[in-house]
């Protein structure tokens, strides 16, 4: 999966265990024995995402914080969130 579907609402992987260090985010998956980072943005969309929602809701929140024109936004979340998804970090449900 190379882009994430827009029509999805997503959900956290809630057998995750996270913290916040310096505007960061760390999470351990117990079940595959694997610690993940995100930087400051990725953090910021891990945030947006404790509440279930779709990408185009997450972009529109993103938009709003950082100066980022809408399809650029789109077009790089939709590949981050398609990361996390192959990672088992998140998972969706179709609406």
């Amino acid at each position: 999966m190379k882009s994430f579907p827009n029509d999805k609402i997503i959900y956290v992987n809630t057998d995750l265990l996270n913290s916040q260090i310096d505007g960061e985010t760390v999470m351990m998956s117990l079940e595959l024995g694997k610690y993940f980072g995100l930087n400051e943005v990725g953090s910021k969309i891990w945030e947006l995402i404790q509440t279930p929602k779709t990408l185009n809701k997450v972009v529109e929140q993103l938009v709003e914080i950082y100066e980022i024109d809408y399809a650029t936004c789109l077009k790089e979340t939709s590949e981050f969130l398609a990361s996390l998804y192959e990672q088992k970090l998140i998972y969706f449900d179709k609406v």
